[in-house]
């Protein structure tokens, strides 16, 4: 009789965990920040620390033995990360310049 009241107990309590777990709405994400500058194939947005730089570019590129660059108005911002399609280089930077100009891929 012990070992059934223990598996009634154990059944009830993982009923009212399902059924309460089940009574939770939806969460929405949080929307994305507002871009600050915006281009045909550059975006930047804000992010804790700085501004997230994304140049999509229109053919794949090169491979070479450096580390890709974005230089803002001919002035190299930071190492960008590549994408495995070599389509889309990423960075963080906190410098307030990438706001300015239009990002470019350099050396």
């Amino acid at each position: 009789m012990r070992v059934i009241a223990h598996a009634v107990r154990t059944l009830s309590l993982g009923m009212v965990a399902l059924l309460s777990a089940g009574t939770l709405t939806a969460v929405a994400a949080p929307p994305m920040p507002p871009s600050v500058a915006k281009g045909n194939n550059w975006n930047v947005e804000p992010v804790a620390g700085g501004y997230w730089l994304t140049l999509r570019l229109d053919a794949p590129a090169p491979m070479r033995a450096s580390l890709p660059l974005l230089a803002v108005d001919g002035v190299p911002v930071g190492v960008a990360k590549q994408s495995p399609d070599r389509r889309t280089l990423t960075l963080i930077s906190a410098d307030p310049a990438v706001v300015k100009d239009r990002p470019t891929p350099t050396g």
